[in-house]
């Protein structure tokens, strides 16, 4: 059998007789089959931000189901939720961890900050300190005790202090809205130890703890 030979124009004109029209409909059908195209937004504004939470040094996490009122004080929330919490030095400051989101909800001596800005602002004044303007109130050390309510903090110049971390509006927190820094609820003195505070540690019966400095001096306070 001798093959039969066909010129370009005629393939040309059997393609053109197989191609199928288009209608509107299948150009709309094929435009919602599409990829969607997003639009970026040229303006962005700051909706949460993650910066430093911990420094070095001891990390404490509270016992039982945490501590109410993290974020603030908040009259809509009628069952007085409870949030575990971590404890951490950070900058001179402890942070208080909310370990369910894994973010520093606020601090002990700044309270609740609201922007990138306010911490890096309070953690470039303490990097900036010059030796003869060291912070003497920065926490150095601390203590949680058993019941996740008592927290005792040494600072630079060794003054204990004693806070609660139980959440009780116009106990634990200053402002009325409960997000300004920790109420100081006693101070054991100004001059606990003749050298730096190193460690520090809670009996389990909560009622006294012990510190130590760096010269190998140890002392028990009752709590």
């Amino acid at each position: 059998m001798i093959p039969q030979l066909t010129s370009d124009n005629e393939n040309k004109s059997k393609e053109e007789e197989e191609e199928v029209p288009t209608t509107d409909a299948d150009a709309t059908k094929r435009k919602s089959n599409a990829a969607p195209v997003i639009g970026l937004s040229k303006a962005w504004g700051e909706k949460m931000c993650h910066t430093t939470i911990y420094n070095g040094g001891k990390i404490a996490m509270c016992r039982g189901q945490g501590t109410k009122n993290l974020y603030g004080y908040n009259e809509m929330d009628m069952e007085e939720t409870k949030t575990p919490f971590m404890v951490a030095i950070c900058g001179g400051d402890l942070a208080i961890i909310d370990a369910t989101r894994g973010i520093k909800a606020r601090t002990i001596r700044a309270g609740v900050t609201t922007s990138a800005q306010e911490e890096v602002a309070l953690e470039t004044n303490n990097d900036t300190m010059d030796d003869d303007m060291l912070d003497i109130d920065a926490i150095v050390c601390f203590c949680l005790s058993y019941n996740d309510c008592d927290l005792i903090t040494a600072s630079r110049n060794t003054t204990l202090r004693q806070y609660d971390l139980t959440g009780r509006p116009n106990v634990s927190y200053k402002n009325d809205n409960g997000k300004g820094p920790a109420i100081v609820q006693r101070v054991y003195g100004t001059k606990t130890h003749d050298s730096p505070i190193k460690c520090m540690e809670f009996h389990k019966s909560g009622a006294f703890f012990a510190s130590g400095s760096v010269d190998g001096t140890a002392k028990v306070w009752d709590h």
